[in-house]
């Protein structure tokens, strides 16, 4: 195993920061971060994230890496037989980050549709943690609109818009379910 694999196998954080990184992930240099329910808004960072698939049934470990401030994911990492496996993020859908980003992203980063309760569980405990609540909220309310739970929904977005009522976004979102 490269240096990355011992980091990610032997390490229990969630988030790491990339501070050095190359064409070959085994000569990334990771600096292990004390995020554990959510991640704070960071300027151009790149993190590796512990991640969940639910999916999956094995005991096999994944990340996912972000891009902040924009929170973009390229790829998802499989510990896998002691070997790290990198993967395009479109290879393997439903991996599901195992920390709540406090930034504006996208919600579906969260919505496993088979098991949608794992991403809402995980945004409930980042809420907890959170400096930084309201696009939490959000993604928790675009993820209950999906999952046709209105109420859930509505409330969510009253939550998210009472902490900045200028997201016109959310504001649009929150009276097209009133109306429905």
């Amino acid at each position: 195993m490269g240096n990355i694999d011992k980091i990610l196998t032997a390490n229990t954080n969630k988030v790491f920061e990339v501070t050095a990184d190359s064409d070959d992930i085994n000569d990334w240099i990771l600096k292990p971060l004390s995020y554990e329910k959510s991640v704070p808004e960071l300027d151009d960072t790149f993190l590796i994230v512990q991640a969940i698939n639910p999916q999956d049934k094995t005991s096999n470990k994944y990340f996912l890496d972000f891009s902040l401030p924009e929170i973009i994911n390229d790829h998802v990492y499989i510990v896998k037989d002691n070997r790290l496996v990198q993967k395009d993020s479109y290879e393997i859908e439903g991996v599901i980050p195992n920390v709540a980003f406090e930034g504006f992203g996208n919600y579906e980063l969260y919505y496993s549709k088979d098991n949608p309760q794992v991403g809402i569980d995980i945004l409930k405990e980042g809420l907890k943690t959170a400096k930084n609540k309201t696009f939490i909220y959000a993604t928790l309310g675009y993820i209950y609109r999906d999952e046709d739970k209105k109420d859930k929904a509505i409330d969510a977005f009253t939550q998210a818009l009472n902490l900045d009522s200028s997201l016109d976004f959310i504001k649009e979102e929150l009276e097209q379910l009133k109306n429905n």
